[in-house]
């Protein structure tokens, strides 16, 4: 904003030599009709000793001059690159393209003579080259089975219009409009600017970009949008991304109004935003950013990320410790997928060794089981997850590839290459979602992945993100079951082609976790637990919860050609006689038999029999099973030989070789009745299942979900999934959701009560009615209550009272709650205080730190009578130097009022001790020309005062500051012009300690000052400067300043300093004003406090810091000339123009030196001018922006010629 004239010079100048090359290519084009641009062409054949596959490129050269955009339209599959010369590293002044088939990719019919018969033609019309492909002798219904490959290197500021049929587009370091239309493929942007104009009907689109001031607009029909913008030059930018989500890395402070349409009405912003009903404002709002999707919306800060060498590709078999590897048997039976593992095949799987804490030292308190398998097509798990007695496993998600983790789950890791990096991610809940993604990258966890108590922290600069493909599909087979005491989860992943040498060996881990609500949490917000669990370790303990740790995992080894019989030690196997169950009074018999994975005529083994006993017995059926066996002879006279009843698994039906006489009685003859007593839980039989009530979630898919199913039903099941279904509810925003139950005539009824608001309550308002803000936020207690609705509601009344009330300030918070057997909703208001903070931000440049930024503020409070904070931090971005300034005052009697404050501070202060009353912040001309002189020094210590107001505009001060002097460095040599000039160093100072004691009186009548003052001072020492409006008044200050090493310092000194402003309206817009001013030391200054002059701030016209000494007087004189237009006389709102001119007068002396020998006033120094400044003055509260010009013109001879006469500000000299 400032200097705009001056600074966009260069830019008009260049504006103008495009302007007038282009008209001399136009008018060469009309001249020449249309031009054809001759190219080369050069064939090269590359053999390939691999392989022995041809591969054909070739390569074309078109002039760049006069070529602005180029087009390229393709009918068949074909890649795009175009990158840039310079990211190419080549100085050529053409554009060059490579055409290539790949013979893997495109058809073997037309390998070896498609380049041969495909010529690149180019034609250059008004600035346009266009690209078109001549194919010969190849029919046009087989130009779709070629795919070739365009690689187009040119000089970076070029415009691209390309329209592509299918393939994928890369675009590298081009500067350019961008209009791309591709019907299938990928498009990829790296570190590209320009305006945007890019439709993909299918496909995905990332890429680095910078933008342009106009409208942006990217769309992807059917995949997403994952765009990283480069830097804060913020434009209107339209995202559009149907079938997929868009991910949108801001760079810090970058600003945007926010309008977004998320189907799946998910969005992350991890930026500083006010999100408000679909739209808001990202620091505090700017163009327009538009998002649309069908999927999630994710708005993250962009990380500075380093780029890290890859890792050596290393045999991760071998890493894996022993004992780490399981074999997996190849199971004779496949499985029924139905989340039911007593099935006979689940006897053959192996079970993996129980799970531990994360970093395998702490006792878990939820077990899980786990069981593992395969045949010729899939690998098969299968799980027992058991849930404590007094927890409700958490339920939220319902939604392929939706937050799964966030519920109660489990986590498979499974690597089936470990050859290559990527490996399979999937996550499954009780209620059979699951979300899958293919891991490409391990590394520090995406935001979206935190608990919801974790807290979310930066990234940091030199961390590998974690990278993930969710829209990679695992084609799982997946069943669940919910039981009493666990959920289980069956599955099949289908055994996908492996490349590697060994592939029969895989890598896997797994994660369980434990996440749900307490069951006797009696209010609306449930007492939450988790517990993080795993097969193997991951030893992190910075993130328990996050599994991703290839070093973790286990190895798999197949047994390819194992014969199952020879896995196992068998002690006997039997034949099974018959099966007879007693004490089942509810249900038949024929139905248990049903569920026993053995019936009368298999064969079985002891360790089977084991087996089977342990499924039956956790069946939600049964409290206990107890087991009888019984051998028998398979005779005519058969006699019962053995008898035993079975409690546990100390089962054995061995050494029975002695039933009768002889060593080779055939077992065949031998049989084995099995007798289960069992005694049952409370049972129901439901034929019927009703869901009551619903209103948001169709019934059939509840039952679904649940596993709510007619039959024989237990009755801590059935509460169970109640309570599950309340719980979800909850979880999805329904807190007064209340589900019971009922049976009746053998049917099921589930009530479910979504819930309603039965009272409003506002709390905090002590000037606004309860009424009114009842009426005001017109909410209807018929309708069913939900957090999206109550959050649209309250930002609706909140809008409403901004808007029509000024003694509301916000809502601070809002909130459900249950009191008493109604439900409460609950708002928290904020009132307007009765006093308001003042803040300001800070923004400087010099050659010290580079870029500054930061902010201060006052807070003034009535709480303990008067006081006041002040605080400003800034920070250096070149120098990473933190700078501070933190105060306090307070206000002291009544009938004698003073103020006492105190203060400690770290600044980064200039040396010249100039007249200004504003700091240099910003270096204008050094930040332009690099040509400032202006030294600086460090000075951190703590300080004290009291302050006396007399009157209404002046006041006493007394002070002591302890401070320590230090050095800095120039920590950069960059500039807008002369880039390439190094800068002038910072010179050193004195460094040291310095205790001064200061005494001043201030006076100041001025009729227009800004509304905050210094941005590095602060209470006593707040000095607000005049506007451009300044007109009227007076402003002076006389003190004395002692330093002495009686005083704790290094240095002994006593300055003593007036300065005296007069400003004086003479007729209509015209003004005069004075300024008289002089230093004067007792002893010889240290280096940094040297008194100078010269320069913008005091002599203009004459060198920086020309002049210096230990004591110095300056006049100032100016006539200014006001022109201004008021805007809103109400607001006093203006804008304007002055021209001045103006004298100034000075000089410096050395201490003991006299300043006028023989009474001369040669070392008066004298320089004369003028300058133009134009403003802005908003309304009253806010400050005003001024930039000017100034042409100063030293008197002294010997300095004529020896200055640049133009001077840059951003406010007024005094």
């Amino acid at each position: 904003m400032v200097n705009i004239n001056l600074s966009s010079i260069p830019f008009h100048f260049s504006l103008l030599l495009s302007i007038f090359f282009l008209s001399v290519n136009i008018v060469e084009a009309i001249d020449d009709k249309v031009t054809t641009t001759e190219s080369t062409q050069k064939t090269t054949q590359l053999i390939s000793q691999d392989n022995e596959k041809r591969q054909t490129i070739s390569s074309y050269s078109f002039d760049y001059e006069g070529v602005f955009t180029i087009e390229l339209s393709l009918d068949f599959p074909a890649n795009i690159d175009i990158s840039s010369n310079q990211e190419n590293n080549l100085q050529s002044n053409s554009i060059q393209v490579d055409l290539q088939q790949n013979p893997n990719i495109a058809s073997k019919e037309y390998t070896e003579l498609s380049i041969d018969n495909i010529t690149l033609n180019g034609e250059l019309n008004e600035g346009v080259l266009r690209l078109t492909t001549e194919i010969l002798d190849i029919p046009i219904e087989n130009h779709n089975r070629l795919h070739l490959t365009y690689s187009i290197v040119t000089p970076p500021d070029i415009s691209l219009l390309i329209k592509a049929n299918k393939g994928d587009i890369n675009v590298y370091n081009i500067r350019g409009k961008m209009d791309i239309t591709v019907d299938e493929g990928n498009i990829n942007l790296f570190e590209t600017l320009g305006l945007y104009n890019i439709i993909l009907s299918d496909g995905n689109i990332k890429g680095s970009i910078l933008m342009t001031p106009d409208q942006s607009k990217i769309t992807t029909r059917n995949g997403s949008i994952e765009l990283i913008i480069l830097d804060n030059l913020a434009a209107p930018l339209t995202l559009t991304a149907l079938g997929g989500g868009i991910r949108l890395l801001l760079p810090k402070d970058y600003p945007a109004d926010l309008s977004y349409n998320s189907e799946k009405e998910q969005i992350i912003v991890n930026v500083p935003a006010e999100i408000d009903d679909n739209s808001g404002l990202i620091n505090d709002g700017g163009p327009l950013l538009q998002l649309t999707t069908t999927g999630m919306i994710s708005i993250l800060p962009a990380p500075n990320l380093q780029k890290t060498t890859e890792e050596t590709e290393s045999d991760f078999i071998d890493e894996i410790i022993s004992d780490r590897k399981i074999s997996i048997p190849k199971t004779p039976i496949r499985p029924k997928i139905d989340g039911i593992l007593t099935e006979k095949a689940w006897f053959y799987a192996t079970k993996l060794t129980p799970f531990q804490s994360h970093d395998g030292n702490e006792e878990i308190e939820t077990q899980t089981d786990v069981s593992v398998m395969y045949d010729e097509k899939f690998f098969y798990l299968g799980a027992k997850i058991y849930i404590p007695n007094d927890l409700i496993p958490r339920v939220s998600q319902t939604q392929l590839d939706s937050p799964i983790w966030e519920d109660e789950c489990i986590e498979i890791l499974l690597d089936m290459n470990p050859d290559t990096k990527e490996y399979q991610h999937i996550v499954i809940n009780p209620i059979e979602a699951v979300f899958d993604q293919l891991v490409e990258n391990v590394g520090y966890p995406p935001l979206k992945f935190f608990p919801s108590n974790k807290k979310k922290i930066n990234i940091r600069h030199n961390y590998v993100l974690f990278k993930g493909d969710s829209s990679w599909n695992s084609d799982i087979i997946v069943e669940t079951g919910i039981n009493s005491n666990f959920w289980s989860v069956e599955l099949a992943l289908k055994r996908r082609p492996v490349e590697t040498v060994d592939s029969k060996t895989w890598l896997l881990n797994i994660h369980r976790k434990a996440q749900g609500s307490l069951k006797n949490s009696k209010n609306i917000d449930r007492i939450f637990q988790r517990e993080y669990s795993y097969w193997l370790p991951i030893h992190n303990e910075e993130h328990p919860w996050w599994p991703h740790s290839r070093e973790a995992m286990g190895t798999l080894k197949f047994l390819e050609n194992a014969n199952i019989a020879d896995t196992y030690t068998y002690t006997n196997k039997l034949e099974i006689g018959s099966i007879e169950i007693n004490g089942n009074t509810t249900i038949p018999s024929e139905t248990i038999l049903k569920q026993l994975p053995f019936s009368s005529g298999n064969i079985i083994s002891n360790e089977q029999l084991i087996w089977m006993l342990d499924e039956i017995s956790t069946h939600d059926w049964f409290k206990v099973v107890k087991l009888q066996t019984s051998i028998v002879e398979n005779t005519e006279n058969s006699e019962q030989v053995k008898s035993e009843e079975v409690l546990s698994n100390n089962i054995d039906i061995t050494d029975y070789e002695n039933i009768k006489d002889g060593n080779n009685q055939n077992t065949s003859q031998i049989k084995l009745n099995l007798q289960f007593d069992v005694t049952e839980s409370t049972i129901e039989y439901i034929s019927n299942i009703k869901i009551d009530g619903n209103k948001s979630f169709p019934g059939s898919f509840i039952k679904n979900w649940f596993n709510i199913s007619d039959g024989y039903l237990v009755d801590t099941s059935i509460n169970l999934k109640k309570l599950m279904v309340e719980d979800f509810y909850i979880n999805r925003g329904f807190p007064f959701a209340q589900v019971t139950n009922h049976i009746k005539n053998d049917e099921l009824i589930i009530t479910i009560n979504e819930g309603y608001v039965d009272e409003i309550r506002f709390t905090g308002n002590r000037r606004l009615s309860q009424i009114n803000l009842i009426q005001a936020f017109e909410f209807d207690k018929n309708e069913v209550f939900f957090r999206s609705l109550g959050q649209s509601k309250v930002n609706k009344l909140k809008n409403k009272l901004t808007k029509n009330n000024d003694v509301f300030k916000s809502i601070r918070n809002w909130y459900v709650q249950r009191e008493g057997g109604k439900n409460l909703l609950i708002i928290e208001i904020e009132e307007q205080p009765r006093f308001k903070p003042g803040w300001f931000p800070i923004f400087g440049f010099n050659r010290v730190h580079g870029i500054t930024l930061g902010a201060g503020g006052t807070l003034s409070t009535q709480l303990l009578g008067d006081e006041q904070l002040f605080l400003s931090i800034r920070r250096g971005f070149s120098s990473e130097i933190w700078n501070y300034r933190f105060g306090f005052e307070k206000g002291l009697f009544d009938f004698f009022p003073i103020t006492f404050g105190v203060g400690l501070y770290r600044l980064t202060d200039s040396s010249t001790q100039a007249y200004k009353l504003r700091p240099a912040d910003f270096d204008l001309m050094g930040a332009l020309y690099g040509s400032t002189y202006e030294n600086y020094y460090e000075r951190m210590g703590t300080q004290y005062w009291i302050t006396k107001p007399i009157g209404s505009s002046s006041r006493f001060r007394l002070g002591y500051r302890n401070e320590t002097h230090d050095n800095l460095a120039k920590t950069t040599d960059w500039s807008y012009f002369n880039r390439g000039r190094v800068k002038n160093g910072n010179v050193r100072i004195e460094d040291g300690q310095q205790s001064i004691v200061s005494v001043s009186y201030t006076f100041d009548t001025r009729d227009r000052k800004a509304i905050i003052g210094r941005t590095d001072e602060f209470g006593g020492e707040l000095i607000l400067w005049p506007n451009e409006r300044t007109r009227r008044g007076w402003y002076g200050n006389i003190g004395i300043q002692t330093a002495g090493k009686s005083l704790g310092g290094d240095f002994s000194y006593r300055l003593y300093s007036f300065e005296v402003n007069k400003y004086t309206k003479i007729s209509g817009p015209q003004n005069i004003n004075i300024r008289v001013a002089g230093d004067f030391s007792d002893n010889t200054l240290p280096m940094q406090r040297l008194l100078y002059l010269g320069g913008f701030t005091t002599l203009r016209g004459y060198p920086f810091n020309a002049f210096a000494g230990d004591n110095r007087v300056l006049l100032n004189v100016e006539y200014r000339l006001l022109n201004e237009i008021l805007i809103d006389p109400r607001s006093d709102a203006a804008i304007g123009m002055t021209l001045c001119v103006f004298m100034d007068s000075g000089t410096t002396w050395e201490y003991g030196e006299n300043p006028f020998p023989d009474s001369s006033l040669i070392n008066i120094y004298t320089s004369v001018g003028l300058g133009l400044s134009c403003y802005i003055s908003p309304q009253k509260g806010f400050n005003p922006f001024s930039a000017a010009v100034e042409f100063a013109f030293p008197l002294n001879e010997s300095y004529f010629l020896k200055t640049y006469p133009i001077i840059l500000r951003l406010e007024r000299m005094f």
